[in-house]
């Protein structure tokens, strides 16, 4: 057992300092192939072996000096893997060399208050035993937590992937430092000691590798769900897109005839009815040019834009529009977000609906130079909840509703809305401020 101690505690070692200079650079080389990497870090742990067992006696000062040296040495080159400069090289090296010594001197100081004659109860051999996993599971525990800190990881992780990257070190340590001693059954206990580190050092290295693949997996499942999110939106843009090349080949087409119409006109002198063609002309073409004309070219946009597509589906879109552009106190960008999430999430709602009668009202003015008003109704399918009034929409209206709330809010706007079974209302105002002298005037 206590040679398959050593090869564990080899292993871990060599992963704690793959973990740190992972955590510490970004990338490794590129022409350095995986197996020479791997190789490295083995070759590395043979040498500390080595020297732990040939070179130097243990417990001398030179053992000390020459085994910090031959390990700067070493964790030096295996940063040679990674692309960095020299600075950062040195930083990791002897940071990490650093950490190793306090781990082992902050073991040592508590090992002596909580148990002084541990060496004594167990013996050299299972003393040293205890003490390297000990040390190997406490210089982890600081190695994570640098690394955390590095990267960043406490703000952009969940609380419950940091958390269970600490459970199973502390209760390794907690373990090992609350087991029972005895000088009795020497040989049992040290068997028993070995097999116990053996074991809790497999367990924290596969507790680590799974919680980083159940991780990652994780993240990898986020992806594809966005990715998934923004091919649908790239499909409805493109029907939008779509929608409206139709509109303007319906357009060209009926010019083409007008054309053959005046052509017509004109070859058989018939002024009369040339003259009534035209007006008729000015009329529609005044009619369909002037639907949306509020001078804001955002709003004029997406209303002719949802309007065309709602007509598609067999939607009713009505409007209400009472707006001076000058005073709108949203940019184009932060309007786009705003009408662009709204109007998707009305005509999802209606598309989904199997009722005949499905409608879009929106309803967007602004008040005596004071508030930016808009509100939107539309139907939905009802939602069978007894008794329960959800204080969020549904996912029918959940796309985008966040991004709207921010923008709102951050002009010192307020939104909310309503969910009335096969109805849902929308409902936002803004504060106008103007600058007037320096100042802002509401």
């Amino acid at each position: 057992m206590h040679y398959i101690l050593t090869v564990i505690s080899c292993i871990f070692d060599a992963f704690i300092i793959l973990t740190y200079m992972n955590g510490i650079f970004t990338t490794r080389k590129k022409e350095v192939s995986s197996t020479i990497f791997y190789l490295s870090f083995a070759i590395m742990e043979v040498l500390l072996l080595c020297n732990n067992y040939s070179f130097v006696k243990l417990d001398s000062n030179t053992s000390v000096v020459f085994t910090s040296l031959l390990s700067l040495t070493t964790n030096f080159c295996l940063t040679l893997l990674y692309e960095s400069n020299w600075k950062e090289r040195l930083f990791t090296c002897i940071s990490f060399q650093f950490f190793s010594l306090s781990s082992e001197y902050l073991l040592t100081v508590v090992v002596n208050l909580i148990k002084p004659n541990l060496s004594q109860l167990l013996g050299v051999s299972t003393f040293i035993a205890i003490m390297g996993t000990l040390n190997e599971i406490s210089l982890f525990v600081i190695v994570l937590l640098i690394i955390s800190f590095w990267k960043r990881q406490f703000q952009q992780y969940p609380k419950e992937y940091n958390g269970l990257l600490f459970v199973t070190p502390f209760i390794t340590l907690l373990i090992l430092l609350s087991a029972p001693m005895s000088q009795n059954n020497a040989v049992h206990y040290r068997f028993f000691f070995e097999s116990l580190c053996t074991l809790l050092s497999i367990l924290n290295l596969c507790n680590y590798i799974l919680l980083q693949r159940t991780f990652h997996y994780a993240q990898y499942q986020l992806e594809n769900a966005q990715l998934s999110k923004q091919i649908q939106f790239q499909e409805e843009k493109y029907q939008q897109i779509g929608a409206a090349y139709q509109n303007c080949r319906r357009i060209v087409h009926d010019v083409d005839k007008q054309y053959h119409t005046l052509q017509e006109h004109l070859s058989h002198k018939s002024y009369q009815e040339l003259e009534a063609f035209l007006s008729n002309a000015k009329a529609d073409l005044k009619a369909n040019s002037t639907k949306y004309n509020t001078g804001n070219l955002v709003i004029d946009s997406f209303l002719t834009n949802y309007d065309i597509l709602a007509q598609n589906h067999n939607i009713s879109f009505e409007s209400i529009l009472n707006v001076d552009a000058a005073d709108i106190p949203l940019n184009d960008y932060e309007l786009s977000i705003v009408l662009g999430n709204l109007l998707d999430n009305s005509l999802h709602a209606c598309q989904k609906q199997a009722a005949p009668r499905r409608y879009i009202h929106i309803h967007i003015v602004t008040t005596g130079q004071k508030h930016f008003i808009i509100n939107i109704r539309n139907t939905k399918t009802p939602v069978i909840l007894p008794n329960v009034r959800p204080s969020f929409p549904d996912l029918s209206h959940g796309y985008g509703l966040e991004n709207v709330k921010r923008i709102v809010e951050a002009k010192y706007g307020t939104i909310g809305w309503e969910d009335n079974d096969d109805t849902f209302i929308v409902k936002l105002m803004v504060p106008i401020f103007k600058k007037k002298k320096g100042r802002y005037l509401y």
